[in-house]
């Protein structure tokens, strides 16, 4: 993936900060913007896409703000480490050997519980099978899970017992269909609700989309040609912001996203291959 940075940048990184030109460096390292509460957060939003009109952004939120060396980063749960430390060839290993095994299983139960998929697609695109696996929680996979979702992205941010939500602004190039690829960027944008079966339910409500190298990273080989650091979600941030969530909800009027709400009851089919799938890959 190619850092963020050839053009001037605008964002927000601090307590106190206004818009300004910033470094990606100084986003990973800066402590996070303060809102106040949820018309605070769409201000702020707005004044970054406005200075960014070359972008679209994309929001994660995360009730903990990860860091190595002093920097936030954001990696795709294959690759990220273990207990504090780089996972090695051989967990990597695993890790994606359970990946395939996982997309053949996902695929065979496909026509197992007869989902309907007329285009085939689980069938002909790896990208498809491993948005499903992801968004789903089955297995880790090379991709991350983003919204386009203000109020989506501060709901996940948010959990009783953390005193601050985080919410990343990630600046990715403009989507043109399902699966977006771009070659300059290093990275992929895939729409999940074009690529999951139109009986998925949680794709639409959580307005998903997930991030991916392209080239793929598909095998360990893959893998170990790109630098570790390349693999880090966190260069295309141009803004930090964090809130109280408490705080944050209760000035708004309104609350955080339910977990009903967030993770909907899914088509029975649907539902069912999903938790046989968790459960076999539970005891991999």
């Amino acid at each position: 993936m190619e850092k963020i940075g050839n053009r001037d940048l605008w964002g927000v990184a601090d307590e106190d900060d206004d818009i300004q030109v910033i470094e990606q460096i100084d986003v990973a390292r800066g402590v996070g913007k303060v809102v106040d509460d949820y018309n605070d957060l769409i201000r702020t939003l707005a004044k970054i896409q406005y200075h960014n009109p070359d972008f679209v952004l994309m929001l994660r939120g995360q009730t903990e703000d990860h860091q190595s060396n002093g920097a936030t980063i954001l990696k795709p749960s294959i690759l990220r480490e273990n207990r504090g430390r780089y996972p090695g060839r051989g967990p990597l290993n695993d890790r994606f050997q359970r990946l395939k095994d996982a997309e053949r299983e996902l695929a065979d139960a496909f026509n197992r519980h007869a989902i309907p998929d007329p285009k085939l697609r689980v069938v002909k695109h790896r990208i498809v099978r491993w948005a499903i696996l992801q968004h789903y929680k089955v297995v880790d996979t090379p991709l991350l899970d983003v919204t386009l979702s203000p109020r989506i992205a501060a709901s996940f941010a948010t959990s009783n017992g953390r005193p601050w939500g985080f919410i990343y602004v990630l600046a990715v190039p403009n989507i043109s269909a399902a699966v977006t690829s771009s070659a300059e960027a290093g990275m992929q944008i895939i729409r999940l609700s074009s690529v999951c079966p139109y009986v998925a339910m949680r794709p639409g409500v959580q307005e998903g989309y997930l991030l991916g190298e392209y080239p793929e990273i598909d095998t360990m080989e893959t893998k170990s040609r790109i630098p570790y650091g390349e693999t880090d979600f966190s260069l295309r941030l141009i803004s930090k912001i964090k809130f109280r969530p408490r705080d944050f909800w209760d000035l708004s009027g309104f609350g955080e996203a339910t977990e009903e709400h967030l993770y909907p009851e899914e088509d029975e089919a649907f539902g069912r291959m999903i938790e046989e799938l968790r459960e076999r890959f539970d005891h991999y």
